[in-house]
């Protein structure tokens, strides 16, 4: 039996309090329908009644318990009327003490969705019961999990609150992923709106920090490539080169293997405290990783009156005084191994530095 409630269960619990009941459907009969349609798939134990007035030892039990001998069905049944939260409540309570297989769960959910459990509640029932079997599932039914959230649960900007994020943390934590699932599972959560922020600088850097040492150059260009082209993605791409480069240190003795990440580093910032950027004021951090996005886009993408001197003026005008020196220092450091010493003097002149 599992005691505790997981992530999804509390954070539910805390966020939806406050929901509305949802309005009841009484024109729909609740009735054996849900234990035949819902039912689970062996045979449930049946309980013998007793007569009236005489209550034999032992059967007297509190209502959790009584809630946990139940089949998917009645389970369904015995919570029909209650509000959305109040079915959410008993349910996740349920699924603590009965282990249901994949397709009972599914079972279980459509029945509830009958029964006017909200997609809310419906979208943390399925994050709870995913998180219960710590994600332990190949990637095929990974997503058929996925599947069955609601949109509204993709676009969810806050990492605690989105549900489908949490799930695919786990299942990058708990699997063993590869490229090609990795990259699968990235390019579902882009299709299905999820983020930038959550999936860019979470879900795919940390898949491939897990498959680094596997990654051809090839592979790891191509998981590159599923990033959007936004400016704060500066930094993580050069963080994910600096470790890509590093798990596979002994390869730089191939020449080939050596002149492909020496071109991927001029893609990038590189700096040994390129982790620490952080600590930048956040107009400086912003601007920052804006001149490096625009000035260092490649020929085709670049715009060309983005010049040195527009770069001197982004740092002037959008940086405060007293960060300037800096973000200069910051990014000519981050910058050396694809800047001129002419480029270099001119900025250093531009701030009296």
């Amino acid at each position: 039996m599992r005691k505790l409630f997981s992530v999804f269960a509390v954070s539910t619990m805390l966020a939806c309090s406050g929901l509305m009941s949802t309005t009841q459907a009484a024109d729909i009969h609740k009735t054996s329908n849900f234990k035949v349609i819902f039912a689970d798939s062996e045979t449930s134990t049946e309980v013998e009644g007793q007569e009236e007035g005489q209550p034999q030892e032992g059967e007297v039990q509190d209502s959790q318990d009584n809630e946990a001998a139940l089949s998917v069905g009645e389970l369904i049944s015995s919570v029909y009327s209650l509000s959305s939260q109040e079915k959410f409540n008993k349910v996740s309570a349920y699924l603590q003490s009965n282990p249901l297989d994949q397709d009972q769960f599914k079972n279980l959910l459509s029945g509830l969705s009958v029964a006017k459990l909200s997609s809310k509640h419906g979208d943390s029932l399925v994050g709870f019961y995913v998180s219960l079997n710590q994600a332990a599932y190949n990637f095929k039914s990974f997503r058929s999990f996925l599947k069955i959230l609601s949109d509204e649960a993709f676009t969810e900007e806050s990492k605690t609150k989105n549900i489908p994020f949490m799930m695919a943390d786990l299942y990058v934590d708990k699997n063993a992923v590869d490229y090609k699932t990795h990259k699968k599972l990235v390019k579902f959560l882009k299709s299905n709106d999820m983020p930038r922020d959550l999936v860019d600088e979470n879900i795919l850097p940390k898949g491939v920090a897990k498959i680094n040492g596997t990654l051809s150059i090839y592979e790891f260009k191509s998981l590159l490539s599923l990033m959007d082209s936004h400016y704060r993605n500066v930094q993580t791409r050069g963080l994910m080169v600096a470790s890509y480069t590093v798990a596979n240190a002994a390869r730089l003795a191939e020449e080939r293997f050596r002149e492909e990440i020496l071109d991927l580093e001029q893609t990038v910032p590189q700096d040994d405290n390129l982790a620490k950027i952080n600590n930048l004021q956040f107009d400086a951090r912003e601007t920052l990783f804006y001149i490096e996005f625009e000035y260092f886009k490649g020929t085709f993408e670049k715009d060309l009156f983005f010049t040195w001197n527009k770069v001197i003026k982004q740092v002037r005008d959008n940086v405060d005084v007293k960060h300037q020196n800096r973000v200069v220092k910051t990014l000519l450091k981050r910058n050396a191994h694809r800047l001129t010493a002419k480029k270099n003097a001119k900025m250093l002149k531009a701030f009296s530095m």
